[in-house]
């Protein structure tokens, strides 16, 4: 498969040697370009996308996982994309676990889970996680191994659509970590929506497993009879299926043996007798390898009646499987058991025999202990260092986050403090506009009363009327309408003046009070602009009690479009 897919250089290497001649001719060395870049790229999307092969592979699981298994290991990650080797990564793991396979390192599948989490693969982020949670809880981890189950649950159920199959494997693989920890009802409330699922779906292989493992909570919280009624309705169930896979006949041997164990529990020694034979005789039948935990089960039976033949004949048959299956703990149980048997027949020569060897055993099995034991700590101490480093790099990480919140805190001070600062000086310039602006009107309202001669019109006058009789009275009329128009043409001169600083507020007083006069206007400004009362006074060449009374009718005035005025000061300097 290799061959097929990897090892292409050679072919194209011919290929472009054959065709170089025909476009070496000067005006198709363009087309010569041009397809070998289209197959250039197309023998590299060839080379590199193996998502068929893959997918192919994930069907074949269910069918023949051994087959797949070891379609995988011809298979390079490296030669690789990123998405096909996630994606090869999570199939190897997939096909360990249905050849009973144990996952020795999680790094493969932590790549995978990034992966898939940052494509927002929802379905395969679970089922890697899944896979992660069996890898933690073999190791002994079970509260990473439950917080990985968790968030494999999250993304199945978000997954669209939802793999109901998968989603009963998850819920029976909580089901187990809470039984490991002995939260017998927390686990079995798990165990029953994963039946539920498989129940749904007509799965009912992994349904009466699933049984198997209710009736162990039941037994486990002393309660018997929903115990015995689970495991006889799964019986009932299994031998009315006509299938003879190996997979149903190990289950209805494990369904019995699990039967057995009940009775032996409710000491109904009879029937957990009966249970554990029949468990023995159904993979004899079809010549399956017999577990030895199943002889086990039925010599703790068959020791309560002392029946010394069926011991014997069912502990040689346990210590031969157990051999096999290389395991010491029934090694130990059955060489103790012949012992025992050997005393009683006062053999003690073959007592004393089995007695060596069940001490080597006991010896061995205690220094696998130990090593497991070793191993365990040295995970355990690997995973503290770890989780040091980790909480290490989580104290840097939050000690750049302060000193970045500390220097953001101290930048805003320092920019509130110039803003503040800024504002200050802004109002502190306003203030200074408003002051030349004073000044540049005096210095107007200063040129205006220096050019203004009218005081001297008026001795004038005067003088020509303490000699009326001496001047023609048209004389007298025609000097007097000079006057008059003087003083008229030298009130508009200087309204204009004084007003044209601030047009705002003459605009905004005009529409507000029409009726307003020029002079009008021109006490308003004054008074707007604070001025004081004398220089008022002075500019309109009348007494303070004059102005006073200027002001009044001025107020009238003002009142006549907005009655409530208690202040004519406060109201024009507010306009």
């Amino acid at each position: 498969m290799s061959t097929d897919i990897f090892g292409k250089k050679e072919i194209i290497s011919k290929i472009i040697s054959f065709l170089y001649p025909i476009f070496a001719q000067k005006q198709n060395m363009c087309k010569l370009h041009y397809f070998l870049t289209i197959f250039f790229l197309v023998s590299c999307h060839t080379e590199n996308s193996l998502s068929p092969r893959l997918k192919e592979l994930d069907s074949l699981l269910t069918q023949n996982p051994q087959q797949a298994l070891d379609s995988l290991s011809h298979i390079t990650p490296t030669e690789l994309d990123k998405n096909d080797r996630a994606y090869f990564y999570l199939l190897e793991a997939a096909a360990k676990d249905k050849n009973y396979q144990k996952i020795s390192d999680d790094s493969t599948l932590r790549i995978a889970e990034k992966y898939f989490s940052q494509k927002h693969d929802y379905h395969n982020t679970g089922r890697t996680q899944y896979y992660l949670a069996k890898y933690l809880l073999n190791t002994n981890d079970p509260a990473a191994a439950f917080i990985s189950l968790k968030n494999a649950e999250q993304n199945i159920t978000k997954a669209n659509p939802t793999d109901l199959y998968l989603l009963g494997l998850i819920y029976s693989l909580h089901g187990t970590i809470q039984g490991r920890q002995d939260n017998c009802q927390e686990a079995q409330n798990y165990y029953q929506k994963s039946y539920d699922i498989f129940s749904d779906i007509k799965d009912t292989l992994s349904m009466l497993t699933i049984a198997k493992q209710i009736a162990w909570m039941y037994m486990s919280q002393k309660k018997f009879e929903e115990s015995e009624n689970t495991l006889l309705n799964a019986i009932k169930l299994i031998e009315n299926i006509t299938n003879n896979n190996e997979q149903f006949i190990n289950l209805h041997a494990s369904l019995l043996n699990a039967l057995s164990q009940h009775y032996k529990n409710k000491a109904n020694t009879k029937k957990a007798i009966i249970s554990g034979k029949q468990a023995i005789e159904i993979l004899e039948n079809y010549n399956l390898p017999i577990p030895s935990n199943l002889y086990c089960t039925l010599l703790t039976a068959i020791q309560q009646t002392n029946d010394t033949n069926s011991i014997h004949k069912y502990c040689n048959k346990m210590l031969t499987r157990a051999e096999q299956e290389n395991n010491l703990l029934n090694l130990i149980r059955g060489h103790h058991l012949l012992i025992f048997l050997a005393k009683a027949e006062r053999n003690f020569k073959q007592a004393c025999t089995l007695q060596k060897k069940y001490i080597a055993l006991k010896d061995e099995y205690n220094k696998q202990l130990k090593f497991n034991e070793i191993i365990r700590l040295e995970k355990k101490y690997n995973y503290a260092e770890k989780e040091k480093a980790y909480y290490k790099a989580q104290t840097k990480i939050l000690w750049l986050c302060i000193s970045i919140l500390i220097l953001l805190f101290l930048g805003s001070i320092i920019l509130l403090y110039y803003t503040w600062r800024q504002r200050k000086l802004k109002n502190k310039n306003a203030q200074l506009i408003g002051q030349m602006a004073k000044v540049e009107w005096g210095l107007t309202l200063s040129k205006e009363l220096m050019k203004d001669d009218s005081h001297q019109y008026a001795r004038l006058e005067e003088i020509l009327c303490r000699h009326a009789t001496h001047i023609p009275q048209q004389t007298l009329d025609e000097f007097r309408s000079l006057h008059h128009d003087l003083q008229i043409n030298y009130s508009q001169r200087l309204l204009l003046s004084l007003t044209d600083l601030n047009n705002e507020f003459t605009q905004k007083l005009k529409q507000k009070h029409p009726n307003l006069s020029p002079n009008d206007i021109l006490l308003a400004s004054m008074i707007h602009y604070q001025w004081d009362n004398n220089d008022i006074a002075q500019v309109f060449q009348t007494s303070l009690e004059a102005i006073q009374k200027r002001k009044k009718r001025l107020k009238n005035k003002l009142t006549r479009k907005q009655a409530d005025i208690p202040n004519i000061e406060q109201y024009l300097i507010e306009i």
